[in-house]
C-alpha cells in the first residue's frame, strides 16, 4: 500500500523535507525554553508534537480523507500513532496532576483550564478505546466523533488556538521565526 510506512527508517526516507523541518523548529523552541522550564520542557513539547501530528496523519483520518475529499497524506505506522497517543494522554495526566499538585501553577488554574485540557484529550481517549474495540465500539466511535467535532470548533474560539499564533505574539526580542 502506497503511502504506509512500517519502519521509522522508511518513514524518514521519503518524508525527509517536512521532517527535518520540523526537528528544526523544534529544535530551536527548545532550546529557548529548556533554560527557564528545565523539568516539563520535553514532556510538553512531546504532548504538543503528538496532539498536532497523530490526528493528520493517522491512517484511518486519511482513508477517510481518501473516500471523500480524493486527497490522502503519508500515515503514520499504526504502532507510532498508538504511541503518539498514548503519550497525549500520560502528557495531559501530567499536566493535570502539574495544576493540582504546584501551588504556583494551581492559583492561575480556572474551571476553563480543565475543561480546555479534557476537549483536547478526549479525542484521542476515545479513538484509542474506539480502535483498540474496547467495550461497546460503536459507543466509542460516537464518542470519539463527537469529541473530535467539539474540538474542531473550540480550537479557533478558544485557548486552544495558542500553537498557532505563538510565533506572532512573543516580544520582537524572543521572536524564533522572523
Amino acid at each position: 500500500m502506497e503511502g504506509t510506512f512500517y519502519t521509522l527508517q522508511e518513514f524518514m526516507t521519503h518524508t525527509k523535507g517536512v521532517v527535518y523541518i520540523i526537528m528544526v523548529l523544534a529544535l530551536l523552541a527548545f532550546v529557548g525554553f529548556w533554560r527557564f522550564y528545565k523539568g516539563t520542557t520535553v514532556l510538553v513539547f512531546a504532548f504538543h508534537i503528538a496532539l498536532l501530528l497523530t490526528p493528520v496523519f493517522l491512517r484511518a483520518h486519511n482513508i477517510l480523507l481518501q473516500e471523500r475529499w480524493g486527497v490522502s497524506l503519508w500515515s503514520l505506522p499504526e504502532g507510532l500513532s498508538d504511541i503518539l497517543t498514548i503519550v497525549v494522554i500520560m502528557a495531559a495526566l501530567f499536566l493535570l496532576l502539574r495544576r493540582v499538585a504546584y501551588p504556583e501553577v494551581r492559583i492561575l488554574t480556572t474551571a476553563y483550564d480543565y475543561l480546555l485540557l479534557i476537549i483536547a484529550v478526549a479525542p484521542f481517549v476515545t479513538g484509542f478505546m474506539a480502535y483498540h474495540q474496547v467495550a461497546d465500539y460503536n459507543f466509542w466511535l460516537i464518542a470519539h466523533i463527537l469529541s473530535g467535532e467539539v474540538w474542531l470548533i473550540a480550537v479557533p474560539l478558544t485557548k486552544l488556538f495558542h500553537f498557532m499564533r505563538f510565533p506572532f505574539h512573543m516580544p520582537r526580542s524572543e521572536r524564533i521565526l522572523v
